[in-house]
């Protein structure tokens, strides 16, 4: 068992416990190494994305003309 107790940001404590156990039985599954790598982001996120920054640019450049010659 793993005990501990810190002090959080706020200045609470905070403590609490955890199991370790290590064996040499056990051994770690390298399967994941092996796998292909996935993107976690669907491409519709990085396409409204863009559009977000574009809206984004395209009304500051509104506001500046629209401020500077009227």
């Amino acid at each position: 068992m793993v005990f501990y107790r810190v002090v959080s940001a706020d200045g609470h404590p905070v403590e609490g416990e955890f199991a370790f156990n290590f064996s040499e039985e056990q051994s770690a599954e390298v399967d994941s190494i092996n796998q292909e790598p996935t993107t976690d982001f669907p491409l519709t996120i990085y396409i409204a994305s863009a559009a977000f920054i574009a809206s984004g640019i395209f009304f500051a450049i509104y506001s500046y003309r629209r401020r500077n010659l009227g």
